[in-house]
């Protein structure tokens, strides 16, 4: 196995002085919902699910099957997260709204991209005993170690939704793929 570099995100960099550019577009500088990443996601018909664990079910009998199961595993695993963390961004950023607008914002879901976002909240007063939306974070933590665990068993026939956690500007977003055919 090759240790892989991991993205950097801008939002992890220092502040930087803001300088004004007479010559760059005002989109550049402002998010907002109808640029073409938004736009394009919300076209997108990628079944994410289906395609992690295609790629997962690709033989590996000999040296080459293995190489290339790993590859298509990485690739897509690396566009899901990549998807995953441009939907969080616009879900912490309200471009994206929610399934469920009527109920409380702690307990809002957003589908996007084929991709269903969730925030990291005690919802239904689950860990109030032990220290509420706090611990409700560190329990979403523990989850992806499970998922982790459960993938690196590499089983057969064992399956697992693909998971990435976003904390984005005090949010912890998470955002799973969708199993085929459950919102038909």
């Amino acid at each position: 196995v090759i240790p892989v570099p991991y993205p950097t995100f801008t939002w992890c960099k220092p502040p930087t002085d803001h300088t004004y550019d007479t010559l760059r577009a005002e989109e550049a500088y402002v998010p907002n919902s109808t640029s073409d990443e938004m736009s394009l996601g919300m076209m997108s018909s990628r079944d994410w699910n289906e395609e992690l664990q295609s790629a997962r079910e690709l033989p590996q009998s000999n040296l080459h099957e293995k190489i290339v199961r790993d590859r298509t595993i990485f690739r897509v695993t690396c566009d899901f997260v990549s998807m995953a963390i441009k939907g969080a961004q616009a879900v912490v950023d309200g471009n994206i709204p929610p399934l469920n607008a009527a109920d409380d914002k702690k307990s809002r879901m957003f589908l996007w991209n084929n991709i269903f976002f969730s925030l990291g909240f005690d919802m239904k007063d689950h860990y109030g005993a032990f220290g509420g939306d706090a611990a409700a974070y560190a329990a979403i933590a523990g989850d992806l170690r499970g998922i982790s665990l459960y993938q690196s068993l590499d089983t057969e026939g064992l399956h697992t939704l693909g998971t990435v956690i976003v904390d984005y500007r005090g949010y912890r977003v998470v955002g799973q793929s969708i199993i085929s055919g459950i919102l038909s």
